[in-house]
């Protein structure tokens, strides 16, 4: 299920209503699952995906070398913006340190890059390809790129389409690789009693099913317990009902991150406007901490990469842009650490 067809559900307000709870807006949610063919995941099928290498929606105008410098492909979002046709096609790209303990402790250790562009366009197909087909990659001379790209993206696709034909080198190291799939966030009432119940369960002497559980026991626990594990018990309630998501999707206005602590997260008015149109960025996604069961990486290595919640807010317009652009990201260390420090 792709994003394109899915994601219309968040933008179809344009504004949180006063009396409207943000917890009745929906949400999408991406799972990661293995692609069916190779092919898959080429930059012509418009994925969104995990690790492997960039699927780059232009193929030609490449981040510059500085920019991604000692940096590692996480993954990409794609996601069109109906209402811009300048925004027809559309991919954010989310990057992150070789060095595992920048991604939250550095203010550059997460990158995430936005690119577009319109239905026609020199790249691509007018009508998409389809499902199955071989056909309708257009080869890249990279005698053309505008910068040297370290993942050698243009020669992988030629071996990927052409059977036999030899691997293209890659220098940086490589996450595997999964395609990202969509689906709505399920709606159902989760009682905070539970919730609170299950965060304060040590220190409740007898068990008790829900239906069991005395009133008194419950305004008792929620009386007394502190405010940042209240928070936690609602993201642990709201995560369990899918909790395989590695990635939250809502670009509409006023929606906040679903983050395991409530310190740190960004007012929307504090998130420094696009520099290209000086407009508003706003929350688009968060990736989530389960990805990191993915990844292939050593939790008990303090060099391995590690988050809490890794956010992207982008430019509200989807500004017309050349190539690729930086936008904002916010990362929330791991819950344990935060508590640590507390």
């Amino acid at each position: 299920m792709s994003l394109e067809n899915e994601q219309q559900a968040c933008l179809k307000h344009d504004q949180l209503s006063d009396d409207e709870e943000e917890e009745d807006i929906p949400w999408l949610l991406g799972f990661v699952e293995p692609p069916i063919r190779n092919t898959d995941l080429l930059r012509h099928r418009f994925p969104s995906k995990v690790g492997g290498r960039p699927a780059w929606l232009n193929p030609i105008h490449l981040p510059s070398t500085e920019s991604l410098a000692d940096m590692k492909f996480l993954l990409q979002v794609y996601a069109p913006v109906d209402e811009n046709p300048r925004a027809f096609h559309r991919t954010v790209f989310v990057f992150i340190s070789v060095d595992g303990k920048k991604v939250s402790q550095s203010s550059d250790g997460v990158r995430a890059m936005r690119c577009q562009l319109p239905r026609r366009n020199e790249y691509y197909d007018f009508e998409p390809p389809e499902e199955g087909d071989r056909q309708g990659l257009r080869p890249i001379d990279t005698a053309n790129t505008t910068i040297r790209d370290p993942w050698n993206v243009a020669q992988h696709e030629q071996a990927v389409m052409a059977p036999g034909q030899q691997e293209a080198p890659c220098s940086i190291a490589l996450f595997p690789e999964f395609e990202i799939v969509i689906e709505d966030e399920p709606i159902q009432d989760i009682p905070m009693e539970s919730l609170r119940i299950k965060a304060e369960e040590s220190n409740v002497s007898e068990k008790y099913t829900e239906e069991e559980l005395p009133s008194d026991l419950i305004n008792q626990i929620e009386e007394t317990m502190p405010e940042e594990q209240k928070h936690f018990a609602s993201f642990a309630a709201r995560t369990s009902l899918s909790p395989s998501q590695i990635l939250r999707y809502c670009f509409e206005e006023g929606v906040k991150p679903l983050c395991p602590s409530p310190t740190g997260i960004p007012d929307p008015s504090s998130i420094p406007p696009c520099p290209h149109c000086q407009g508003p960025r706003r929350f688009e996604f968060q990736i989530m901490p389960q990805l990191l069961n993915n990844l292939d990486v050593d939790p008990s290595d303090n060099n391995s990469p590690d988050w809490g919640a890794i956010v992207i807010y982008s430019c509200a317009a989807s500004c017309d842009v050349a190539g690729y652009v930086d936008e904002y990201v916010w990362v929330q260390p791991p819950y344990e650490c935060m508590c640590t420090q507390e």
